[in-house]
């Protein structure tokens, strides 16, 4: 229901503003209430509409597609960590970029084309070096996650792969990350509650700034937020139908760089670290959180009562009663 609303304002309001006006002018000579009726909708309509962009086209995702798509080596056949960077991660960074640039916009063969080399490399590495790409990100692409702690394995002099295969077992109470995407598996296996205890342990964690979890508290990154689990945090919340803290939104949208990437960290203040940059791995799941075309091609999302859907329904009331009242008021003028 509420996608046919949306499609039906996407044909009413976003290009037919212009429409509005020449009715106006038209109108004129029919009457002065007409007129005015006409003018203040126009301008009622105009300031709603601008309050629906501002919430749906939240930042600009093909900027950040294209930093992914323009940083690909095809020497390589690989995206490099870091912009001009010439480390390559195998698992997760080119894993997740496939994702997203073969689903974001399946039309532009740009894109496919490159994803599709991108997976060929993957392959070719998991063949060649055996081994099993066991990753916690696996369930963003539908495929089964592994929550081990995470060993680094050096696979050429300039290609690393991160899997998920040591002995401990990540703790979600303690990684943001793991309990968003451990809500993420247990939902796709159709065990809601599991999945919704698992997401309400990563919520938790959101201290009005970012995921206040273990590696934000203690080690190398202490103090330094971590971009890439608001994107888990929103990704989780568009599949189990959660509403979305405009906060969140708010905060990833300040921390895409010029480059079209994303900044993979920020402090309290909002500042960026120094020596913090975009990275691939970042960028990626931000794309993948804000692309509903990505997220339905792996899981079937929860209808959510986000502000989203509440904004749509009533744009499509204050259509529907200005007709009437543009109608009502034709009809008294005979």
């Amino acid at each position: 229901m509420f996608r046919v609303i949306k499609n039906m304002l996407i044909v009413i309001f976003i290009f037919p503003l212009h429409f509005w006006e020449a009715i106006i002018v038209v109108c004129w000579g029919l009457g002065e209430k007409i007129f005015l009726v006409l003018l203040v909708s126009s301008v009622l309509l105009s300031f709603l509409v601008a309050s629906l962009h501002a919430y749906v086209l939240e930042f600009d995702l093909n900027r950040a597609v294209n930093y992914l798509a323009k940083n690909y080596n095809s020497s390589y056949g690989l995206i490099p960590e870091v912009e001009g960077g010439n480390i390559f991660w195998v698992y997760s960074d080119n894993y997740l970029a496939y994702l997203v640039l073969k689903y974001f916009d399946p039309n532009n063969q740009t894109l496919v084309d490159i994803a599709e080399n991108i997976s060929r490399t993957l392959s070719y590495y998991s063949q060649t070096c055996d081994f099993k790409p066991l990753n916690k990100f696996n369930i963003l692409g539908g495929s089964i996650p592994y929550f081990n702690a995470s060993l680094t394995f050096n696979l050429t002099d300039y290609v690393r792969v991160d899997l998920n295969n040591g002995t401990d077992v990540l703790d979600p109470r303690s990684y943001g990350d793991v309990a968003f995407l451990m809500a993420l598996y247990y939902y796709r296996l159709g065990e809601y509650k599991r999945a919704n205890d698992y997401f309400e342990v990563g919520a938790r964690m959101f201290d009005g700034v970012g995921i206040n979890d273990l590696p934000y508290r203690e080690g190398e990154a202490k103090g330094i937020y971590q971009t890439y689990k608001l994107g888990l945090y929103v990704a989780a919340c568009k599949v189990l139908g959660k509403n979305i803290p405009n906060v969140v939104v708010e905060r990833i949208r300040s921390l895409q760089a010029p480059n079209g990437g994303f900044f993979t960290g920020y402090y309290a203040n909002g500042t960026i670290p120094s020596g913090v940059v975009t990275n691939t791995e970042t960028t990626a799941i931000i794309v993948y959180a804000f692309s509903p075309q990505i997220i339905e091609r792996f899981f079937t999302p929860q209808t959510s009562s986000s502000f989203f859907n509440f904004i749509y329904v009533i744009l499509f009331l204050f259509l529907v009663a200005a007709v009437i009242i543009i109608i009502g008021i034709i009809k008294s003028m005979r």
